[in-house]
C-alpha cells in the first residue's frame, strides 16, 4: 500500500520548519545560522565574508578553528522568519537546486583542512596563520587553483550523497514522496559530478567559466588578506572610538 505524504513533510516543502533545542544548551560550535544570532564582541571576533552566500558557515568555521575557547549558546525558542515572497519547494527544486556548494561552503572546507597547532595559540595568531594559508592557495596558478577547488567541491558533493544515502537507510517508514525526492537528489548529484565542468561554485555559475574562477581566486586572496589584517583593523577601530572618532564620516 502506497504511503501518502505526511503533513509535516508537506510543511517542509513549503519551508515551514521550526528547529530549536528544548532547553538552554551551551557547548562548542555546532549548527550556526546568522539569521537570528547574538554575538559577544567585547573581544575579537572574525570578520564575516562581505559578499556571496553561506557567509555564516564560513564565520562559524573560522571561529571554531581560530578561537579555541569559543562557545555557543542555544535558546529554547525561536523567531519567525517570514519573507514577503514565500517559496514553495517542488520536486524539481530538490533535483536541480544547489547541486554544487556556494563559495562560503567551499572556503569552510578549506578552513577545516588547514592543520592548526595542537597547543594553545591566541586568536590573533591563528587568524593570521589562516589568512596566510588562504593567500598562499590563491597564489597558485589559475589551472592549479581550479583543480584544487574542483577536488574539494567533489568531496563536498560526495559527502552529501553519503549523507542522503544514510538517511534512506536509517529512516523508518518514510513518506513515499520524501523517499522519491531523496533518491532523485542522489541521482542528480551523481550525474552532475561526472562532468568536471559542473564542479564550480553555484553562486559564481552565472559568470563565464574563466571569469568565475578568476573571481573565486581573487576572493580567496582578499579574504586571506582580510584575516591577516583583521586584528589590527579591530584594534585601530577601538583606538579611534576611544578618541571619540569613528571609522567613517557622514557624507
Amino acid at each position: 500500500e502506497s504511503k501518502q505524504p505526511r503533513p509535516p513533510y508537506r510543511r517542509v516543502l513549503k519551508r515551514q520548519v521550526f528547529r530549536a533545542v528544548n532547553q538552554f544548551v551551551v557547548g562548542h560550535w555546532g549548527y550556526f545560522s546568522s539569521c537570528f544570532v547574538g554575538l559577544d564582541n567585547r573581544e575579537l571576533l572574525p570578520p564575516f565574508m562581505p559578499c556571496l552566500g553561506s557567509e555564516d558557515s564560513l564565520f562559524s568555521a573560522v571561529l571554531h578553528n581560530c578561537f579555541q575557547d569559543s562557545y555557543a549558546g542555544y535558546l529554547p525558542w525561536s523567531l519567525l522568519h517570514m519573507p514577503a515572497h514565500r517559496k514553495t519547494l517542488t520536486h524539481s527544486d530538490f533535483c536541480k537546486d544547489f547541486l554544487t556548494p556556494r563559495v562560503g561552503i567551499i572556503l569552510s572546507r578549506l578552513v577545516s583542512e588547514i592543520p592548526f597547532p595542537k597547543y594553545k595559540c591566541s586568536p590573533e595568531a591563528l587568524l593570521r596563520r589562516l589568512g596566510l594559508e588562504l593567500a598562499g592557495l590563491a597564489a597558485l596558478s589559475a589551472e592549479e587553483f581550479e583543480e584544487y577547488i574542483r577536488k574539494r567541491i567533489l568531496q563536498i558533493c560526495s559527502d552529501k550523497i553519503f549523507q542522503l544515502e544514510d538517511m534512506l537507510r536509517t529512516c523508518e517508514n518514510p513518506p513515499d514522496l520524501w523517499g522519491r525526492n531523496v533518491k532523485a537528489r542522489i541521482t542528480a548529484f551523481q550525474k552532475n559530478t561526472r562532468n568536471p565542468k559542473n564542479l564550480t561554485a553555484v553562486d559564481l555559475a552565472g559568470y563565464p567559466p574563466k571569469t568565475g574562477w578568476s573571481l573565486f581566486q581573487q576572493l580567496t586572496l582578499q579574504y586571506g588578506e582580510l584575516l591577516q589584517w583583521w586584528p589590527e583593523i579591530v584594534r585601530a577601530a577601538k583606538e579611534l572610538r576611544a578618541e571619540g572618532q569613528g571609522v567613517a564620516d557622514l557624507i
